[in-house]
């Protein structure tokens, strides 16, 4: 997979496809979770510009669960929570790999 990200979107909606929330992972264990609004994305922590290394990544293999309820949102990756965060704003979508 190299160097290549790879991305779970939720909550997405718009003609597009560009509206909503995408959690994205790389083989060498970095992720980061964003946020589109007319496919402009940007980081849902504006804190955390870069992809975060993390050990809960694995190269070849990986489990995800991912949480919507209500406002706030959880994504895991092999057991260990990654993110969690609220938004008010989004209230339906689909998900897409």
């Amino acid at each position: 997979m190299g160097d290549r990200t790879v991305g779970i979107g939720f909550h997405i909606t718009g003609p597009d496809l560009g509206n909503g929330y995408a959690f994205n992972f790389t083989a060498s264990q970095t992720f980061n979770v964003f946020e589109g609004t007319d496919n402009n994305w940007q980081p849902v922590n504006p804190s955390m510009t870069t992809f975060q290394q993390t050990g809960s990544l694995q190269p070849n293999h990986n489990q995800f669960h991912i949480e919507m309820a209500g406002d706030r949102y959880r994504v895991w990756a092999n057991g260990q929570q990654l993110a969690d965060f609220t938004d008010t704003s989004r209230k339906k979508g689909s998900l897409m790999l």
